[in-house]
């Protein structure tokens, strides 16, 4: 209803006037843009690196799961290792010909599934578990154990480097059960017998990854 004294085209002019322009809408979208392009990427990374930690922590529970099994089933002896434990674990498939990323800021170790007595097993998130078959805890302390490589990808990325991204993470499980990343005073026995006890590292712990 109109008000006296008003002009039904006097409205309509106030009605546009109240409405955006074409050039604030390209203004708006061009910094919602902006705000997209340094947003997005972080969120993405964000995700990546949770599922990574994820994928990490789901592979540790298995392990200590089949450590559990093996210990009622009578299987695990200082003379034991992740090659005792395969029956008790969830994967696809063996694995001895693809390659792995290096562990994070740990380069010397093999990455080949095939290497240096190593076998991988494919699980079903799609990562890699790499373990050496002749790995053994060589004793009962609470600090002997061994050594296994998680890629969380479960693909060689391109280009390997140290510490770029889609690396590795060793994981250690100990004669008590437990499962820890590189810690202090763990000693694998390898598969000429000598024992090498591998000193703490925080640095080889990859940014994306907490317990």
């Amino acid at each position: 209803m109109m008000t006296l004294h008003e002009h039904p085209f006097q409205t309509k002019l106030q009605k546009a006037k109240r409405a955006f322009t074409l050039a604030e809408l390209l203004i708006v979208l061009a910094i919602l843009g902006t705000i997209a392009t340094f947003t997005i990427p972080k969120v993405l990374v964000a995700q990546q690196d949770a599922t990574a930690s994820a994928i990490v922590k789901e592979a540790a529970a298995s392990i200590a799961s089949a450590y559990r099994a093996a210990v009622l089933a009578g299987k695990i002896t200082p003379s034991s290792g992740i090659k005792d434990l395969t029956p008790y674990l969830n994967y696809i498939a063996m694995d001895i010909t693809s390659d792995i990323d290096h562990v994070y800021s740990y380069p010397q170790l093999t990455t080949s599934c095939g290497g240096s007595g190593g076998r991988c097993l494919r699980l079903h998130n799609g990562a890699l578990l790499k373990y050496y078959n002749q790995d053994t805890f060589g004793g009962t302390a609470s600090t002997n154990g061994v050594v296994f490589l998680i890629d969380p990808d479960g693909s060689l990325t391109s280009p390997d480097s140290a510490t770029g991204p889609g690396k590795s993470m060793a994981l250690f499980l100990m004669y008590n059960g437990r499962v820890s990343d590189i810690s202090s005073g763990v000693t694998v026995h390898y598969d000429n017998g000598s024992p090498q006890t591998w000193a703490n590292c925080p640095a080889c712990r990859p940014p994306w990854f907490s317990w």
